[in-house]
């Protein structure tokens, strides 16, 4: 009764184009970020306790930070992550290795922070909801 294809040939070039769009635009975001470094940024109740230039690091090491629930954060030359934390949920150790710009942990029981920040730019970021 009709003989009219579903996909024409222009639909199928379309697609082509949205899929590599997409697919560049996940390769992009994943990228490591280039310039500067990255530096840790480590507060507590909005107080900044450290600020560690990931590349100077040579030898992994350990901060211990005090508080209602002590933290263990495991700096390296390319990551941090928090290593052990004493509150029940332990949310901070399943965020993992930070090693890109934008990454962060948040203890909240122990009112602290560990973020990446590109070392090229360690102005306050700001986003598309932030303006």
């Amino acid at each position: 009764m009709f003989n009219k294809k579903i996909l024409t040939k222009k639909d199928l070039i379309l697609v082509g184009i949205l899929l590599a769009a997409a697919i560049i635009c996940i390769l992009l975001a994943n990228a490591p970020s280039r310039g500067g470094g990255l530096t840790a940024v480590i507060t507590q109740d909005g107080r900044l306790l450290y600020s560690v230039e990931l590349s100077s690091v040579k030898e992994p090491y350990t901060i211990k930070i005090d508080g209602d629930y002590p933290l263990e954060i495991r700096l390296e030359s390319k990551a941090v992550q928090v290593q052990n934390a004493s509150c029940k949920d332990k949310l901070c150790m399943a965020s993992g290795r930070l090693d890109r710009a934008g990454q962060q942990a948040v203890c909240l029981p122990n009112r602290t922070v560990v973020r990446i920040v590109s070392s090229s730019d360690k102005s306050e970021e700001w986003d598309a909801v932030t303006g």
